[in-house]
């Protein structure tokens, strides 16, 4: 028989009592209200999975028909079927643009995507372009980045087959291809293989600052430096399987680097990662505090400590080298000039000061004076580079001649960067009193004004109103678009002498146009110049009113790829037809 429910009045009950039936009632009533919320949380968790379902429904259905054609096209071409990739997408959607054209060319036909449930939207657009099955991460219930990894796995088991090969990558992970996808992995099933490998690349700017990507940036040129940053600076493993036979699962929650089961065939890829564009810093630091797995957050602190402890990714450190050649020769000439970044004037005028008080350095006492400036990132500037010094000893000969036992001469250096030339004429000649004029940019002309007082800086042409016992020019000239019309000012600013010294130059060819990447010089850019025809040079100078004098060699010649014809510094002194030789 049910127990009979006790009915007396409370107020009848001892106080202690009491209390304890006031407690059990708000502890019954407590229970119900938590039941409801219960009953009401998993009907509305039911509706969203059961939305989510319809949309990702809605999303495949409209790739479906593009795919099947997609899929005919292939197997009428002898191909095996698409080729599928599964990647997820959080806060590096910059490279989006770029990842999903890279592999579209590469081969792949399929793209199965793992987004915020707010990007679904700004992610359906590009349907039009590329077969693409696109998952809110609200629909694995949970959207935290650091769950990628377990997301891509549960969108692979929904979408790849046990027999299937399929690319798992993150979407700043660009692999190099030798050959073509389905020829990889048909290479791998003749070893009997389910893994295809590759090795992790950091890509850099050549500042080793973070750069902004645009859909239409060329990445390769905006980061030309190549490392093994995992290997080398957070002493990880940098191998991970990108190419993958089945659901291989990873051996950890959030690590899908290291598969379980796997056999890895012999082949191993390259991969560029591009992962250290703008904001990664910033993303790096929130990961970090989100972090809970001890080996990640080591991973992210290493990055951080190596880039706080230089304020930028110190390439010249661990080992970087640059992928693109320092010069290339430009068929279309100055039409290629909107396309690249130029005269970086802030960045260089930094680099010139940085290297400044090593400059000084390397020229005082009475050793031998072959000093170049100019010298890769981290290196020390020498004093006994035999090509410098014989630059140098030009500069030494030509004062001598402008000079003529005068004890004061007024000189012009065009492109004169903060004074080099004047401090090395200083420590040639220390009785010749100079009136030392720089023409440069305003960024390095501001630098110069602070290291060197003795020295007049222009920004802008006006200079070239005045005249000049000498006019310089070293390693400037080719920069001009217009070169002809320049060493015509020049030479008209010229009282007596011109020298116009390290010109590269085509001694049996016309001028041609030529790229030079100075990244290794610290000067995080890329500009056009001139390979000046030297035959041309002479002529616009004899129609200038000029006559050689003197014709130094500085470099030996060496050859660019494609260039019509091999390349040579060298310096030509000239002086007035009238005047003294």
């Amino acid at each position: 028989m049910p127990a009979k429910r006790d009915t007396t009045p409370t107020w009848l009950l001892p106080a202690p009592i009491r209390r304890l039936r006031l407690v059990l009632r708000q502890t019954r009533d407590l229970a119900a209200d938590t039941h409801r919320q219960v009953v009401e949380a998993r009907a509305e968790q039911n509706a969203s999975l059961a939305r989510f379902e319809v949309q990702l429904q809605e999303i495949a259905s409209q790739t479906q028909v593009a795919r099947e054609a997609q899929t005919e096209h292939q197997e009428a071409n002898g191909a095996m079927g698409p080729v599928k990739l599964f990647t997820s997408i959080f806060d590096d959607s910059d490279l989006l643009p770029h990842f999903l054209r890279h592999y579209k060319r590469a081969g792949v036909t399929d793209f199965y995507v793992v987004v915020p449930s707010e990007r679904v939207d700004v992610m359906t657009p590009l349907l039009s372009d590329y077969h693409m099955t696109i998952v809110p991460a609200d629909f694995f219930g949970d959207a935290r980045p650091v769950e990628s990894a377990e997301h891509v796995g549960k969108l692979r088991g929904r979408f790849q087959s046990t027999d299937e090969w399929a690319l798992i990558v993150d979407v700043d992970e660009f692999i190099h291809f030798p050959q073509s996808i389905l020829d990889i992995t048909a290479a791998a099933e003749a070893e009997g293989a389910n893994v295809v490998s590759g090795v992790i690349h950091d890509r850099f700017s050549s500042s080793g600052h973070p750069l902004e990507v645009e859909p239409t940036s060329d990445l390769a040129e905006l980061f030309p430096v190549r490392s093994r940053f995992v290997r080398d600076v957070l002493q990880a493993c940098d191998r991970k399987a990108i190419i993958v036979k089945g659901l291989l699962e990873g051996m950890h929650t959030a690590d899908q680097d290291t598969l379980a089961g796997e056999n890895v065939a012999s082949t191993e890829l390259v991969i560029d990662r591009y992962k250290w564009i703008r904001g990664s810093i910033e993303q790096q630091r929130a990961r970090a505090l989100e972090q809970t797995g001890i080996d990640r957050r080591i991973d992210y602190d290493r990055a951080l400590q190596h880039y706080d402890a230089h304020g930028r990714f110190a390439w010249e450190k661990f080992g970087g080298e640059l992928c693109l050649p320092e010069w290339e020769f430009v068929a279309e000439g100055w039409a290629r000039s909107g396309k690249i970044r130029g005269w970086r004037a802030e960045e260089v005028a930094r680099a010139y000061r940085e290297k400044w008080p090593q400059f000084l350095e390397a020229v005082q006492g009475p050793g031998p004076l072959g000093v170049n400036h100019e010298i890769p990132v981290g290196a020390p500037i020498p004093r006994d580079d035999p090509l410098a010094q014989n630059a140098v000893l030009a500069w030494a000969y030509v004062l001598a001649r402008a000079r003529r036992n005068a004890a004061r001469i007024s000189v012009l250096d065009w492109g004169g960067a903060l004074g080099h030339h004047s401090v090395l004429a200083r420590k040639l000649f220390p009785e010749l009193e100079l009136d030392y004029h720089c023409r440069d940019l305003p960024a390095v002309c501001a630098q110069g004004r602070e290291v060197l007082a003795d020295v007049t800086f222009h920004d802008d042409d006006r200079c070239l109103d005045a005249r000049y016992d000498m006019v310089f020019a070293s390693n400037s000239l080719q920069y001009e678009e217009n070169w002809p019309s320049r060493l015509e000012d020049l030479a008209r600013a010229a009282r007596d002498w011109l020298f116009v010294t390290r010109v590269p130059a085509a001694c049996s060819h016309p001028s041609f146009v030529v790229l030079q990447r100075a990244y290794r010089y610290g000067y995080a850019t890329e500009y056009l110049g001139w390979a000046v025809g030297r035959d041309e040079l002479l002529d616009v100078a004899r129609s200038s009113g000029l006559d050689l004098v003197r014709e130094f060699a500085l470099l030996p010649p060496f050859s660019i790829d494609g260039a019509p014809d091999a390349v040579t510094d060298l310096g030509f002194l000239f002086s007035r037809s009238e005047g003294p030789r």
